[in-house]
């Protein structure tokens, strides 16, 4: 089969034509022993339909000539522990289908979904957290996200936020997956406050709590 570039990036936006991406970004990068090329695409903050995808890239084997693909396959990225996951694909049609069905079924581990979730209505999120602990004297008005680097190794990704407390105070929160653990570092009254987790099934009762007990 001998797909090209062009077409691999036409059926993306054919699959993604409907979808709000904050960022993209691409970059060729060389492989070791071999004269092909990796092709990355990067996506930050994406909502389609009602799915919120927070971060992936997409990766191809293409030639050096940078034309066309190598390999009927592409990567993903499943997992935010840098755990990539291999589609194959046998026509163009297939491809979109097996993209969109990735995408669209949230086929991503639960760390990533569990992110991708919160991203969606985080203030939402959080004063119901407020809401369900008696919480009466703190509100999140918003929450903004806005990826600062749109293309960076799955190593060194973090996820910074600024949330809006009761309209006026913001608080900046980054968070960090390193060596297998998740630390929410935040800055609350010029004080440095971290919390580390195993895993991102809980992202709104570490921020609810950590706010409560702070502020």
């Amino acid at each position: 089969m001998d797909i090209s570039i062009r077409e691999i990036e036409s059926s993306i936006k054919k699959v993604f034509g409907n979808t709000q991406v904050y960022d993209t970004d691409s970059v060729y990068e060389s492989i070791d022993g071999t004269d092909n090329l990796k092709l990355v695409i990067s996506l930050n903050k994406m909502f389609i339909e009602d799915i919120s995808i927070i971060h992936n890239k997409v990766i191809f084997i293409v030639d050096a000539g940078k034309t066309k693909i190598v390999k009927d396959s592409f990567l993903y990225l499943y997992e935010l522990n840098c755990q990539y996951s291999t589609v194959e694909f046998t026509d163009l049609q297939d491809f979109e289908t097996k993209l969109k069905e990735k995408f669209k079924g949230k086929k991503f581990g639960n760390n990533l979904n569990n992110l991708s979730k919160f991203i969606k209505s985080p203030s939402v999120f959080i004063n119901e957290w407020f809401k369900k602990n008696g919480v009466e004297n703190l509100s999140v008005f918003e929450v903004a996200y806005e990826p600062k680097v749109s293309m960076i190794g799955c190593k060194f990704l973090t996820f910074d936020f600024d949330i809006n407390i009761n309209n006026g105070t913001i608080i900046p929160l980054n968070i960090l997956h390193e060596n297998g653990v998740f630390t929410f570092n935040f800055k609350i009254n010029e004080k440095n406050i971290s919390v580390e987790k195993s895993n991102l099934s809980s992202i709104e009762d570490v921020i609810g709590s950590t706010l409560k007990n702070n502020l």
